[in-house]
């Protein structure tokens, strides 16, 4: 009897200290969306067909609506061949699942917008070609993890 209270007080404890440590929060998953996005701009604008890249993101803001969670960041790009910078809006919209208190969390990126330039899923749509898509995906993955 006296084991097995032991051993139910040991598990609690365990139990316990994954939540605290394992628990994430909208901030923190917030954070990961920026780094997905500015990830994904990275990889949709190293593409041969475009004149500019990502220079560095200035602001960040966080949107729900019925499409998903949305980043909308203050960006500026740089011409490749030239260097000059031009301030930007890039938009990315996430699907999202998460559980109660952020425990476990996952987010997959829908649509990401930089000026007149799509990729992504719009309407049910694929915007931009199915290779661009699935490689700015890994891109957005590969740093949101």
């Amino acid at each position: 009897m006296k084991k097995n209270s032991i051993s139910l007080w040991a598990l609690l404890g365990c139990a316990t200290l994954l939540l605290a440590t394992g628990c994430s929060s909208r901030e923190e998953a917030d954070k990961k969306l920026a780094k997905g996005c500015e990830a994904g701009a990275k990889a949709f604008l190293a593409q041969d067909r475009f004149d500019r890249q990502l220079d560095k993101v200035k602001k960040a803001t966080f949107s729900t609506d019925e499409n998903g969670r949305t980043v909308l960041m203050q960006a500026s790009t740089k011409n490749k061949a030239y260097g000059y910078n031009i301030d930007e809006v890039l938009t990315c919209v996430f699907s999202e699942e998460y559980s109660m208190g952020f425990i476990t969390w996952s987010a997959n990126l829908e649509k990401l917008t930089i000026g007149d330039d799509v990729i992504g899923r719009d309407l049910g749509q694929l915007q931009g070609s199915m290779q661009d898509y699935i490689s700015v995906n890994e891109a957005v993955t590969d740093s949101m993890n």
